[in-house]
C-alpha cells in the first residue's frame, strides 16, 4: 500500500468518527506511540503495534461468519494503525500528551 494512500486512510478514518471516538482513538494512539518510544525495554516497534492491534481496532466483520480478517485485509489495518502511530501529529495537530480527556467527552454530557 503506498504512503499516500494511507494518508488519505488515516484522515479518513480519524475525521469520519465522532468527537469522543475521535479522542478515544488518539488517546489510545498516544499510549502505543509512547510504548514505542520505549523499545528498548517494551519491545513494541511500531509495526508491531498495528500487526496486533490494527485489526482487532479496525476491523469490521460485516455479515459474513469469519473470526478474522484476510492476511491482505489484516496486512491493510496494521500497515494504517503502524501509520497513525507514526504520524500522529499529522493527523491530529497540537496534540498534548499531557492532557487528560475530560470525562464530559468520554460520557457525553448531561442531558436537561
Amino acid at each position: 500500500m503506498h504512503t499516500i494512500s494511507i494518508h488519505a486512510q488515516q484522515l479518513s478514518v480519524s475525521k469520519s468518527l465522532p468527537e469522543a471516538h475521535q479522542e478515544l482513538l488518539r488517546q489510545l494512539l498516544m499510549v502505543l506511540r509512547k510504548l514505542c518510544r520505549e523499545v528498548p525495554r517494551s519491545h513494541v516497534t511500531p509495526v508491531l503495534a498495528g500487526h496486533f492491534v490494527g485489526p482487532s481496532l479496525l476491523w469490521k466483520p460485516g455479515s459474513k461468519f469469519v473470526v478474522y480478517p484476510d492476511s491482505r485485509e489484516h496486512a491493510s489495518l496494521a500497515a494504517l494503525v503502524r501509520c497513525l502511530v507514526l504520524f500522529l501529529d499529522d493527523v491530529w495537530n497540537d496534540i498534548d500528551e499531557q492532557a487528560r480527556v475530560p470525562a464530559s467527552l468520554l460520557y457525553g454530557s448531561p442531558r436537561a
